[in-house]
C-alpha cells in the first residue's frame, strides 16, 4: 500500500471505533415501506418505450435522470407537493419528462454534478457518456450541451469512454477509456485534461467511484476492483474475495466501504477501506444479462434484481451474509433503484430486452417505466 493510502486507512481506523458502537445500537432497525410489499400504488409512474438503464436523483432532490435503449437521457421533475413539507402524493400519477436528450449511440453511463441546487442555475448540469462520442456535460434546464470531455488516442483521434465519475467537490471529472485501460481526469470548469495514464489494471474498465478528491475506485470487466491515489505513482491497490469475481458493473462509496455488483452474479459486495476485505455480502437474484444497480443509505442497502424485487439489507448486521427483506414486488427485472437523499420516496426502474429465443419463440412482454414509490426512509 501506497503511504498515502496508509494514512487514508489510518483516518478510517481512528473512528472505526465510535462507528462500531453505533452499528451496535441499530442492529435491530427496522428497514421496511410504510405498507406491506407490493400493496402500495406508484406515486408517480412513468411508462418508456425501451428498457430503462436504472435512475439517479439530483443531489437537491428535485429531478430524477434515467438513460433507456434508446439513446436518450431524460430528466423527470417531481411535483410540488412531493418535495414540499410534509411531501405528498399528486394527484395525477402519470408522468412526463421535462425534456430528453438524444446522445450519439447507446448511452453507457451518466452522473449529476455533486454540488447541483436548482437556486443556483450554473449547477444544474449532469454528465454522460455514449459509445462514439466523448464525455459530455448538459443543461439540466434545457438538455443543451455545455461542454465536451475529449480524450485523444495516438492518433489524435477521439477516444469514447465507458464509465465517469464526479469527484464529491466537483472539481474533477473522472472518466474510463474504452481501450486500454486508461484512466484520465478532467477539470470541470476548463475542460482540460489533469491526469491521463495507463493503468496495469486488466480488461476495459465499466466503472468508477471517488472516494475524495485524489482517492478513487475502479472495476473492470476482468473483476477486478483497485483503488487509486493521484498524489501517488503506483499500481493502487486490490479489493478481493476468497471467490472469484465477475466483470464489476456498478461501484458506490458509502460509510468507509466501497460496494460493487457484478455481471451475471448474484451478490452485491461490499469491502472495507481499512482492512480491503469483503465486509458484506448482499444477495438478490442477478444472474442475467444486464446491469442491476443498487443504492446505500446509511446502514441500508437497496437493490433490485432479476426476478422483478426490490429488496433492502441492513448493512449493521453482524453476519458478513447480510439479511434482507423484499419492498416491492415489480412486474418485470428492476434494473435500478434510488433513494431520494431528502424525502420519504423510491424510484425503481424495471425492464429488460425482450430477445427471442433460440428456436425463435418470441419473449415475453417487459414492462419498462419509471415508479416512485413511499418509502421509509432510513435514519
Amino acid at each position: 500500500m501506497s503511504s498515502t493510502l496508509a494514512r487514508f486507512a489510518f483516518g478510517l481506523c481512528a473512528s472505526a471505533h465510535l462507528g462500531h458502537l453505533s452499528l451496535k445500537l441499530q442492529q435491530q432497525r427496522v428497514f421496511i415501506q410504510h405498507s406491506t410489499a407490493g400493496s402500495m400504488a406508484a406515486a408517480l409512474t412513468y411508462d418508456m418505450t425501451a428498457p430503462p438503464k436504472g435512475c439517479s436523483w439530483a443531489p437537491d432532490g428535485t429531478c430524477l435522470l434515467t438513460a433507456g435503449d434508446d439513446a436518450r437521457l431524460r430528466v423527470l421533475e417531481l411535483p410540488a407537493p412531493m418535495v414540499a413539507e410534509p411531501p405528498a402524493a399528486p394527484e395525477n400519477p402519470a408522468w412526463r419528462p421535462t425534456f430528453d436528450v438524444k446522445a450519439c449511440e447507446c448511452v453507457y453511463d451518466y452522473a449529476w454534478y455533486p454540488r447541483l441546487h436548482s437556486s443556483q442555475p450554473s449547477t444544474c448540469v449532469f454528465a454522460a457518456c455514449a459509445r462514439a462520442a466523448p464525455p459530455a456535460l448538459y443543461d439540466a434546464y434545457d438538455g443543451r450541451r455545455r461542454a465536451s470531455y475529449v480524450l485523444r488516442d495516438a492518433l489524435d483521434e477521439p477516444v469514447p469512454c465507458l464509465a465517469l465519475s464526479f469527484s464529491p467537490g466537483g472539481a474533477t471529472l473522472r472518466v474510463a477509456a474504452q481501450k486500454r485501460s486508461r484512466l484520465a481526469a478532467f477539470d470541470v470548469a476548463t475542460s482540460q485534461v489533469v491526469s491521463d495514464a495507463a493503468v496495469a489494471q486488466r480488461g476495459p474498465l465499466a466503472c468508477l467511484a471517488c472516494v475524495d478528491e485524489n482517492v478513487f475506485v475502479a472495476g473492470g470487466y476482468s473483476g477486478q476492483i483497485r483503488v487509486y491515489d493521484d498524489r501517488e505513482n503506483d499500481p493502487g491497490v486490490a479489493l478481493k474475495d476468497s471467490n472469484k469475481m465477475g466483470g464489476v458493473t456498478r461501484l458506490r462509496v458509502s460509510n468507509d466501504a466501497v460496494y460493487a455488483s457484478h455481471r451475471a452474479e448474484d451478490v452485491v459486495r461490499g469491502f472495507d477501506l481499512r482492512t480491503r476485505r469483503v465486509a458484506s455480502r448482499c444477495t438478490r437474484p442477478g444472474h442475467a444479462h444486464q446491469r442491476f444497480d443498487f443504492d446505500v443509505v446509511g446502514e441500508t442497502l437497496v437493490a433490485g434484481d432479476a426476478d422483478g424485487a426490490v429488496r433492502a439489507f441492513d448493512l449493521a448486521a453482524a453476519d458478513v451474509d447480510k439479511p434482507g427483506r423484499v419492498l416491492r414486488a415489480e412486474p418485470s427485472a428492476a434494473n435500478g433503484v434510488a433513494v431520494h437523499p431528502h424525502r420519504d420516496w423510491l424510484a425503481v426502474a424495471t425492464g429488460s430486452r425482450a430477445l427471442p429465443d433460440v428456436c425463435g419463440e418470441p419473449a415475453a412482454a417487459s414492462t419498462n417505466r419509471i415508479a416512485v414509490y413511499a418509502f421509509e426512509r432510513p435514519k
